[in-house]
């Protein structure tokens, strides 16, 4: 990725810090593709996403933003989860989704 490329990615993202109401830090790690687009699907309808980040352009988009406190959790392979207009309909969306089918072995909250 070249150098506009990389500060067109993080002014991007650090716009969707600032407007999150929500930002639910996750490890996907051995999660099939289709269980990840059958995740964004149902955060679509809740007018939230989940963005797969690189750790070091997720902590230069979160100064200035909310969620400059978190970069600690940007760490290992990481998934940022983020809703835009109520907080609470994402995260109970993610419950539900890791309850089902035992995927709480695949996908884990870790900030």
């Amino acid at each position: 990725m070249k150098k506009e490329e990389k500060a067109a990615a993080v002014a991007e993202l650090h716009e969707k810090f600032a407007r999150a109401k929500l930002a639910i830090m996750t490890e996907c790690t051995g999660m099939p593709v289709n269980e990840i687009t059958e995740l964004r699907k149902r955060l679509r309808g809740a007018k939230a996403e989940i963005r797969v980040v690189k750790n070091t352009m997720a902590v230069r988009a979160a100064e200035g933003t909310p969620l400059a406190g978190a970069k600690g959790h940007f760490k290992g392979p990481l998934a940022v989860i983020m809703g835009y207009d109520d907080a609470v309909i994402p995260a109970k969306i993610l419950r539900e989704f890791i309850s089902t089918d035992k995927r709480d072995e695949k996908i884990r909250i870790t900030g």
